[in-house]
């Protein structure tokens, strides 16, 4: 005969029981340590628009041979990432941070190498090295992040580390320029390997926090899963999911298509000084620095992610646009483009761990990335066409008619997501999804209480008021 729980211990163990995850102070310092996991690889990323106009004076580049730097890095992104995600999910993310933390520093040294010996195809093999890295890193970053914050702050802990990123490329923009003009281009990329040596560093001292956070029982990691990553599982994923990779590929062809040509753009169109357009280029990433912070707060509190992804369209269309028809100086409209990136950061890339089933969270980071680089990477060569037949005007109008796809799409995604998940990527917060969780435990309760009370009585279910019975002790 089962025996029906009267007392608070007895109702609470009732409950399912879930561990403890780690401690708030433990959870930032991790924060911190993953952010600072992509400052180098991004700082190296923006590096070659600073230097474009000497690097392909003394190699004789063309426009379409300089854009194959950054071809070279997004076509090998887009394949490799899609191994980043099922590696952590299937092992751990110390794992993966270790191997592509190796990759990044050993392209860029490559870069750098080749650069100093004048051999171009070295510098190509540096930015394959650097795709297979970098976006992994990635990857591996927001795994991390959804280990450790998932149900607690996840937002704000993706705009801190999208901020990192983009301190790594607001330096890059600033120092640079600098270096530049004191010792040469091939000095930048040098410095540039000396900052991904910075990341590598950081990566052993995530290795022990992560490993110590796994010993105290505070997370479990793809080792652990007792639900193992399969491919078949990717038909798990619901058609917002890949809509939202579609939308995540447009909005960012506007961002780092354009940022491979923005110094010589800026400096086309406005006749800025190369010290002058690489400071105003950096305006987007440093407006992001604050704004993805921000904004991530205030995604955690009130969700409606999908309604600020149609605003960051908006805001693009109208940046675009400017550009096209208008001279007005750009400054005020690079800080908009950078609120409308900050949106972007806190509310697609969160999207993922909303939309997709817990045991393959890292494999849809991969998947997201992937399609991101496709599209990027595609991008690069029709930007590097246009530019070469038309110029940048004809560049503006195509990152117009991305962006306004993009919001089409996002459009129907709203439409998706209501019709078929319950309107779920604006409706989830953490506290929202906490107390249905309280209420689906609480719903579980009653019903064990109920059952244990049948089973003693062998009569219809007890009568007792269940006002009387506490399940918050």
């Amino acid at each position: 005969m089962g025996k029906m729980a009267t007392t608070p211990e007895e109702q609470q163990s009732l409950l399912p029981q879930t561990k403890k995850g780690a401690p708030s102070a433990y959870r930032w310092l991790v924060l911190f340590i993953t952010s600072m996991l992509g400052f180098g690889g991004y700082y190296v990323y923006d590096v070659l628009p600073t230097i474009q106009i000497d690097l392909s004076s003394a190699m004789h580049l063309n426009d379409v041979q300089y854009s194959v730097f950054y071809m070279a890095y997004s076509w090998t992104n887009c394949v490799f990432c899609l191994i980043g995600g099922p590696l952590v999910d299937r092992f751990t993310n110390r794992l993966g941070a270790i191997i592509f933390q190796v990759l990044i520093s050993l392209g860029q040294g490559l870069l750098a190498l080749g650069a100093q010996l004048n051999q171009y195809w070295l510098m190509i093999v540096g930015r394959v090295l650097l795709g297979m890295g970098l976006g992994n890193t990635t990857v591996v970053k927001n795994s991390i992040l959804n280990m450790f914050f998932s149900g607690k702050e996840l937002a704000t802990a993706f705009g801190v580390t999208i901020t990192f990123a983009r301190i790594g490329s607001c330096a890059n923009f600033f120092l640079s320029p600098f270096i530049l003009g004191k010792w040469g281009y091939k000095a930048v990329l040098w410095i540039g390997l000396g900052m991904c040596g910075i990341s590598l560093i950081c990566t052993f001292i995530y290795i022990g926090l992560e490993i110590n956070a796994e010993k105290k029982g505070w997370i479990k990691t793809g080792k652990d899963n007792k639900r193992k990553m399969k491919i078949r599982d990717i038909c798990d994923f619901p058609a917002s999911f890949w809509l939202m990779c579609v939308v995540c590929g447009l909005y960012h062809v506007n961002i780092f298509a354009m940022y491979a040509v923005i110094v010589d753009l800026l400096k086309s169109l406005f006749d800025y000084s190369t010290f002058i357009a690489g400071v105003i280029a950096s305006i987007i990433y440093f407006v992001s620095i604050p704004g993805s912070v921000m904004i991530g707060a205030v995604v955690d509190k009130i969700g409606c992610r999908g309604l600020m992804t149609m605003l960051a369209f908006i805001i693009m269309i109208g940046f675009d646009y400017i550009f096209i028809f208008t001279t007005l100086t750009p400054i005020p409209f690079l800080v908009l483009a950078g609120v409308s990136y900050s949106i972007v950061a806190s509310a697609v890339w969160t999207s993922i761990s909303v939309l997709s089933p817990p045991h393959v969270v890292g494999t849809g980071n991969s998947i997201m990335t992937s399609v991101q680089m496709i599209f990027v990477g595609s991008a690069n060569i029709i930007v590097g066409l246009i530019t070469q037949s038309v110029g940048y005007s004809g560049t503006m109008v195509f990152f117009l008619i991305c962006s306004t796809i993009g919001l089409l799409i996002q459009f129907i995604i709203k439409i998706v997501d209501y019709s078929t998940n319950n309107n779920r990527l604006d409706w989830y917060t953490p506290k929202r999804a906490e107390q249905l969780e309280a209420k689906k435990a609480e719903s579980f309760a009653k019903s064990e209480i109920d059952s244990a009370a049948v089973s003693q009585e062998g009569t219809a279910p007890i009568t007792q008021s269940r006002s009387s019975i506490n399940l918050s002790d």
